[in-house]
């Protein structure tokens, strides 16, 4: 069974949540990304703010936090079961998000040596473990 870790990156609009993801995905290439912006509920289901009369998008009652939930628990199952998500599972592959917005290089590899990148996914998985 694979050790999988759970990473959760939030802020806002141009932060560089997407520019981050992409570049741990090339570190580790065994990655699942799950957008929060999937769990939002329909238009319709957004609750109205009493003050404003418009839909809060940003209350709690907006978000499928329970789906949410249950995605990141099946995707961390299937990886610790397989080591990687099949393109049939729920979660969307990586290939699908935002690459326009920020663009890692391809060859991540070749731009340092094989025990640079061994000791810099080290670094980042200790750092993980930390926290």
């Amino acid at each position: 069974m694979t050790k999988t870790i759970v990473v959760g990156l939030s802020g806002p609009s141009c932060a560089g949540k997407t520019t981050i993801t992409l570049c741990l995905a090339k570190l580790f290439p065994k990655i699942a990304v799950i957008h929060q912006d999937n769990f939002y509920k329909k238009d319709a289901d957004i609750p109205i703010d009493p003050e404003t009369q418009l839909q809060d998008w940003d209350c709690p009652e907006a978000f499928d936090m329970n789906r949410l939930v249950e995605t990141v628990c099946m995707a961390r199952k299937r990886l610790e079961n397989k080591g990687q998500l099949s393109d049939t599972d729920s979660v969307n592959p990586l290939s699908d998000y935002a690459a326009q917005w920020a663009n890692p290089p391809d060859n991540i590899e070749s731009l340092m040596d094989p025990d640079t990148l061994k000791d810099l996914q080290q670094l980042v998985l200790e750092k993980l473990a930390k926290k």
